[in-house]
């Protein structure tokens, strides 16, 4: 198994692509097929997949293109990353009293999982000064 400090830094921007696309699949699709067991209002729904989708195409365009500041770029997307579960912890709280136990889940397991994933392009960005 290959450690995370072996990764070239800017392969996170690969893991975020998927992760985002996988993301705003999911928001955009997935979930507002099966809302009657997780609550949150559709638009909103809608705008998290939006960003999702911003953030998959700003990954694949940092993994695709010649980066001059790799740092700067995964600390930029660390940051956004860790903006969206903030949001996402504010609207799991806005919404609260009408979501589901499994749309609570749904909430806070993306919450673990993009921050997580912020947490290691941060020290990616560390290694590629």
């Amino acid at each position: 198994m290959t450690k995370l400090n072996q990764i070239p830094p800017k392969r996170f921007f690969l893991f975020d692509f998927i992760g985002a696309c996988i993301a705003a699949l999911i928001l955009g699709l997935v979930v507002p097929a099966l809302n009657e067991y997780i609550q949150m209002p559709l638009n909103t729904l809608y705008l998290l997949a939006v960003f999702a989708g911003f953030f998959a195409l700003y990954s694949l365009v940092c993994y695709l293109k010649k980066v001059r500041d790799v740092a700067l770029f995964l600390n930029l997307i660390g940051t956004l990353n860790l903006s969206y579960c903030g949001a996402i912890a504010i609207l799991t709280y806005m919404h609260f009293e009408k979501l589901t136990t499994l749309g609570i889940i749904y909430f806070c397991a993306d919450i673990a999982l993009v921050s997580t994933l912020a947490i290691f392009e941060f020290k990616a960005a560390k290694r590629a000064v």
